[in-house]
Parts: C-alpha cells; structure tokens; sequence
C-alpha cells in the first residue's frame, strides 16, 4: 500500500486499498493505507452502501475483510472510511468480481470509431480490436491499452458485403459475399505485416451465416442461401486453406449470433417462425448438432442480427432485432451447465449487427445499426 506524502492533509484521511477487487463470496482480507486514523472501536468502512468488518486500527492501517454480497455489480465502488470521528472515502477504489450466473454488469463508454461503421466486423489480435464497416471500406484499430483508435490499416483488397471477422490464432479472417459472385469470398490478415491474402473461397454463397472459431478452424452455420434461411454448415481450416462440409443444423437459420466456450460451437437465434430463441450446439468431435433446452419457463424471445461471445463460462447475447424488424437493447447471459438465462443490463441504446469482443475482464462491443451514427464504442464489464 503506499502512502503519499501529502503535507496538506491535517485530519484523517484514506489513501488506497489491497486489494481494489475480490470475489463477491467475501471472507478475503484488504488493507486501507492512510492517516491519523482512529481506533478499532470508532472505525467503520463501507464498500458502496455495504457495510465491511475492521478487525485491527493503526494510524496508518486499516485491516479488515471484505464483505459477502448476495446480488453484486460489476461497478467500481467508492469505500468509505470513518474513523476517530472523521470521514474519507476513496472514489472508485474496489469492485467485487461476480462468479458466473451471478450480478449484472455495468457500460463503460470508450472514445467513438473515427469513422461511421454502422453493422460492422470485429475480431482481437496482437493487443488492437479490429473493427470492419459493414461496406468493408473502412479498418480501424482499438489500442485496448491506450483507449485510442486508428485508422491506418489496408483494407481487405476485395470489396465483401456482410462481413464476418473472426480471429484465429494471430490472425484475423475475413468472409463475406460479392454481388454477382458464386463463391463466397475469404481474406486474411496479417497484423504484423498489416498484409492481406486470398484465401479458398467458401464453397457456397451465403449471406448473413453464424461464425465462431475453435482454434485456427472456424466453423460457418446457415445464412440466407437462394433467399431462404439455411441449415447448412462448414469448417474452414485456416492452416490447411482448406474447407470441409459438415452435418446440417437442426434448423435452418440466418443472422444468427454465435460463439464457441472452447470445445463446443454454439449458435443461437436467427430461426424463422420461432417465439423462443433457439438454441444449437454442435460438437466437433462427434460431428454432431444437438438442441438444448432451457430450463422450465426460462426462454428468451427469438431474434436476429444479435452478436455473441463467451466470456467467463457464460455465453453473452446483446441486442438484435425482434420479428417485427424493431432493434433491441436487451443483453441475456446463458449459463449453459444448466442451460439457464438471466437478465444483463441492457446496451446504451437498441441495436443490431453489432462488433463483439471479449477481452480479459470486460467485453468490448462497438458499431450497430440503429446507433448514433454507427459509430459508439463501449466496455461491459462483467467479471
């Protein structure tokens, strides 16, 4: 913990905390560095509105645990420190980290795309998120560590409409649809030698389809094929430049969200004539697509152009569009031990076709249609 030597501070006050974050369960043991404070029995200290225990009072230490939170948030919390008849409060110092299936998160807004994408691509790789407007034109970077974006990137040498930008292994790949082509076409990037390549084209076209990646394999799901959604699925294998067809989905479907929880791709929505979302599972060892179930009185409404990435064994889904074309602000998280959905909090505003990126402790989602100029970047942070 360390102690600024701040001669201006005459009365009690409260400098920093160790650790500034630990599981909602509580039990673990934080330090309050500062000075002149009081005594255990005139010292209290609150996490937020929570109340913690001081269990030993130096003039420069407070030593005590942190609490247990039944329903916590994501949020930064300032701690508040009263001692020998003073206050002080550290603005922003601690935040519990939530357990899978549990609390909500909160938005961190970020600095907007120098350029509108509206539904746009976007995949990580080498420290930058990568965003592609949806006309392809336009490729930017977001310096995760800086929080500055830049557009000093070549865009993909052929033109694509849909994009889907997908990360394997240190590079990103792209796919996409050529007016007037039969083929689907697919370019890689390199972001150390800011190089693109042609790759083996898709051995269909189709228009809208559910990536995720396993690995350096990236695993392709419907889309709008002849103008009908699709039940057909692929694996393209990025080291092989090869692709492989693999066993139809259960059902067809197009602009569906997916993503992979490591050893399994799952997509989810994009179904027709469908209240409930549905939900697809297909296991790579098997080559074979189940249908799990939500638990009793536990689905959610079906819907469109939504984005999904797995983050900290949940599967998050933001946005989308509902049947009736409206766009949608509503985040769902599935815990898929238990197949069980819960309620996030929602985006800044309704949104559609968005760029989704998990990152360490936050999601990064960028872009949309619907959006004030297509061009708002924000953080979830969820864990």
């Amino acid at each position: 913990v360390s102690l600024p030597d701040d001669q201006a501070a005459k009365g009690m006050v409260a400098y920093d905390i160790f650790p500034w974050r630990a599981p909602a369960s509580g039990g673990f043991n934080f330090v309050i560095g500062g000075k002149r404070f009081g005594s255990l029995s005139d010292t209290t200290v609150r996490f937020g509105n929570i109340p913690a225990t001081p269990t030993s009072v130096s003039s420069q230490r407070i030593k005590g645990v942190v609490p247990t939170v039944t329903n916590p948030s994501a949020a930064f919390l300032p701690v508040q420190v009263v001692s020998g008849g003073s206050i002080s409060t550290i603005s922003e110092a601690f935040r519990f980290l939530l357990e899978p299936g549990q609390g909500t998160g909160v938005w961190r807004e970020e600095r907007p795309v120098p350029v509108q994408v509206g539904v746009c691509a976007a995949a990580a790789a080498g420290g930058l998120n990568y965003v592609l407007s949806g006309d392809s034109a336009s490729f930017s970077g977001f310096d995760t560590a800086s929080g500055e974006w830049t557009g000093d990137f070549p865009p993909p040498p052929v033109r694509v409409q849909h994009p889907v930008l997908t990360a394997a292994g240190s590079e990103l790949v792209l796919l996409g649809d050529v007016p007037g082509s039969s083929t689907w076409v697919v370019q890689v990037y390199s972001p150390y030698g800011r190089t693109w390549r042609t790759a083996a084209p898709g051995p269909w076209v189709t228009v809208s389809p559910a990536v995720a990646a396993l690995g350096r394999r990236l695993y392709v799901c419907g889309g709008q094929l002849a103008g009908a959604p699709s039940s057909l699925a692929a694996v393209y294998d990025v080291d092989l430049d090869q692709w492989s067809a693999l066993a139809q989905t259960p059902y067809p479907l197009t602009d569906g969200a997916a993503a992979s929880d490591g050893s399994k791709v799952w997509v989810f929505g994009g179904t027709p004539n469908s209240a409930a979302l549905d939900v697809q599972c297909f296991n790579p060892e098997l080559g074979a697509w189940t249908v799990p179930s939500a638990a009793a009185g536990n689905s959610i409404p079906n819907r469109q152009g939504a984005r999904a990435a797995y983050f900290a064994g949940e599967f998050y889904l933001f946005g989308g569009r509902a049947p009736n074309g409206d766009a949608l602000s509503r985040v769902d998280a599935l815990l898929p031990s238990v197949l069980k959905w819960r309620s996030e909090v929602a985006l800044p505003e309704a949104v559609w076709g968005s760029g989704v990126i998990p990152e360490e402790t936050e999601i990064f989602v960028v872009g949309g249609a619907n959006q004030k100029a297509g061009v708002r970047s924000a953080r979830y942070l969820v864990r």
